[in-house]
């Protein structure tokens, strides 16, 4: 029975384990939506069987991953304190995810490094995501479905197939720059491909969100020729995206906008629940009313008809107003904190970090966080699978690099945890299979 449970460790220990359920949870957002959180949860279960066994110990947390699950908890307990019929199960589920995910990641970085046979792999399976859903784009476009609804490739609506195409796209680009020979020439076709799905997308959200990213990352990071030169590449492949959607096309989603703002479905639904916030009471203000909760309470509230009928509503495409009345104003400031400080972190970093494939690393992560963050600000709801995903990992990467410039510091190197270490493990030595592996001499140390 021992030596069966040995195997066992060793199999579901090994690093490509791991690996191979992250790159499938990459999958999964890319062809196959309806199992990522099924996955997200796998990759969460073997991170702790990691840390059962002791590949993965409390002393290689760092600084930010502590920060993380201290917004994480604090939420969680707000979210206990609310009834559980006003609970929406799937949202928290995928809300529960996040931890896992992102350390799961670090585990992962603990345990191989990256290699151009690493990225070639990554390289290769991003291009093939992206094939199979142009592939079933233009399979139910022109073929199945000619003359009726448009298509959304893998996805259920245009904008989550926009938000696809404009995250895969900074991804696509930090590989051709990575990469030589053929590879590199099929991730830039990749990314004319990307754009063209883009604007087929017809989402302008998903468009905003891209290029207001893009200009971010300009006016922030980059100075050098070379990066520059690849942004007017970058923006020459998307205008002969354009050419093959049809310009026409686009600039009448963009005016249809600008001239009808005012009664777009978005306004009426945040008017409303700006009445909606109106009735909370001091608690309510402070701490929500629970997550996912919106959908239960707004339809008091609803003004908005299509026809006579009146439009049901799980969220209000406002990521602002969905945190202040799930979470309240303790949850808002908690996450928009660790959202700040982990922007000035990156800021700081990129002026850190000295090889620039890593820097080149660290501006694609920038933009990803904010073309999913402004995307789901008008979109979605803050605990959709389609925000959470991306965000733990870009949080997970981002918090390797951070590590890297020595702005996020492992707990084992932190004057206060050997100390705690080294009682810990003389008082009970069972723990050395969790705790650091070496004693630390605080006093050498100073």
């Amino acid at each position: 029975m021992l030596a069966v449970w040995h195997k066992f460790k060793a199999f579901l220990g090994h690093r490509l384990i791991l690996e191979v359920a992250i790159v499938g949870s990459f999958v999964a957002f890319t062809i196959n939506p309806g199992s990522l959180g099924d996955i997200m949860r796998i990759c969460g279960a073997i991170f702790l069987f990691n840390v059962l066994i002791g590949n993965y110990r409390i002393g290689d947390i760092t600084e930010g991953h502590l920060v993380v699950l201290g917004i994480f908890l604090i939420v969680l307990m707000i979210n206990g304190l609310m009834p559980d019929e006003m609970i929406h199960r799937r949202s928290l589920r995928y809300f529960l995810t996040i931890p896992g995910m992102i350390l799961a990641i670090h585990c992962l970085s603990k345990r191989t490094n990256p290699d151009s046979k690493t990225l070639w792999v990554y390289s290769s399976i991003t291009l093939l995501g992206l094939m199979i859903q142009f592939i079933s784009y233009y399979t139910i476009e022109r073929v199945v479905n000619t003359g009726g609804l448009e298509s959304y490739g893998l996805y259920s609506n245009m904008h989550h197939f926009g938000a696809f195409a404009s995250l895969i796209l900074p991804i696509l680009a930090y590989f051709a720059t990575q990469i030589k020979g053929w590879l590199r020439l099929l991730c830039v076709v990749g990314i004319i491909v990307a754009f063209f799905l883009l604007w087929e997308s017809s989402s302008r959200i998903s468009w905003l969100s891209f290029f207001s990213s893009i200009l971010f990352a300009i006016l922030l990071f980059l100075r050098s020729k070379k990066l520059l030169m690849g942004l007017a590449g970058l923006f020459t492949m998307s205008f002969i995206a354009a050419l093959f959607s049809g310009l026409s096309a686009i600039k009448d989603r963009i005016m249809d906008i600008l001239s009808n703002w005012r009664t777009e479905e978005r306004v009426t639904v945040w008017t409303d629940t700006l009445k909606m916030l109106g009735d909370n009471s001091v608690m309510d203000w402070l701490l929500g009313h629970g997550i996912g909760s919106f959908r239960y309470y707004f339809p008091d509230f609803n003004t908005f008809k299509i026809g006579n009928k009146v439009e049901d509503w799980s969220f209000p495409h406002n990521v602002f107003f969905q945190i202040i009345f799930e979470n309240g104003l303790l949850g808002l400031v908690l996450i928009l904190g660790g959202i700040i400080l982990l922007m000035i972190a990156t800021w700081r970093g990129y002026h850190r970090l000295e090889h620039p494939r890593t820097r080149y690393l660290l501006v694609t992560l920038f933009i990803l966080f904010w073309i999913n963050f402004i995307h789901c600000a008008l979109t979605l709801s803050f605990y959709h699978k389609y925000f959470i995903y991306p965000l733990s990992v870009i949080i997970g990467i981002l918090l390797i690099l951070l590590e890297k410039t020595g702005q996020n510091k492992p707990l084992q190197s932190l004057n206060w945890f050997q100390r705690c270490n080294n009682f810990l493990t003389d008082k009970m030595p069972v723990l050395n299979r969790w705790l650091p592996k070496r004693k630390i001499d605080v006093k050498k140390l100073g």
